[in-house]
């Protein structure tokens, strides 16, 4: 985490008090900084929505992770770009259309919604093109649009969360084999979910963001996202 995401961690989870500065000044003096890299931001994308609830729009993507075994392996993962919550993932050897198709499937029955008024947006990969996913999806009444070509930042909430997890997951581990991944997996989505907060979401974490938007609890679910 950066100084301030663990300030807000350790106000929440652990009821501590520390200003994210001195953090960030212990960090320093004890050699506890991670390595950032920068990024170029594109703005342009394929439409834009403004999203104000859940279930409105997620996106979807495959990344490729070394395992000491089994070699590479694809992990197919649905983010929801208003709550950050992972809605699905697939891990195997490979990862085609029927892959995609089910574990859609599985994500929509996990998050009780009517997919009538959803939009799934993706790359312009082979498994998001097949004729049988679009049918599918069609069939029940999911959007499904595609980003621009060399443009990440089409895809910008599921590359943001390859990133973090390239950075605080996949560079410190090297799985043993698929289960391995799959186990160490669960695990880093849960810290990711529960523990984990996001600045997007005004420093809260996925879990209690999406329970107090339901919940109508206080005005911190009130945001817009611009896609």
């Amino acid at each position: 985490m950066g100084s301030k995401k663990l300030s807000a961690y350790l106000r929440t989870e652990k009821g501590i008090l520390v200003n994210h500065k001195k953090l960030d000044r212990i960090r320093k003096e004890n050699g506890w900084m991670g390595t950032y890299t920068s990024r170029k931001h594109l703005y342009n994308s394929s439409k834009k929505h403004l999203v104000q609830r859940p279930d409105k729009l997620w996106q979807v993507d495959i990344k490729t992770y070394r395992t000491q075994v089994q070699g590479l392996l694809q992990v197919l993962t649905f983010i929801d770009v208003y709550d950050k919550c992972i809605c699905g993932m697939y891990i195997g050897k490979r990862c085609q259309h029927h892959d995609v198709r089910q574990t859609l499937n599985r994500a929509i029955a996990f998050r009780e919604i009517a997919p009538s008024q959803l939009i799934i947006r993706s790359d312009n990969g082979a498994q998001f093109k097949a004729k049988n996913l679009l049918k599918h999806e069609k069939a029940m009444n999911i959007e499904h649009e595609f980003g621009i070509k060399h443009n990440p930042n089409s895809q910008a909430y599921i590359e943001s969360f390859h990133s973090s997890c390239h950075r605080e997951f996949e560079g410190h581990v090297l799985p043993f084999d698929q289960g391995d991944l799959e186990q160490k997996m669960n695990a880093y989505i849960y810290y990711y979910h529960c523990l984990r907060p996001h600045s997007a979401l005004r420093y809260s974490t996925p879990y209690d963001f999406r329970r107090q938007f339901f919940e109508n609890r206080c005005d911190s679910t009130q945001i817009e996202v611009y896609v």
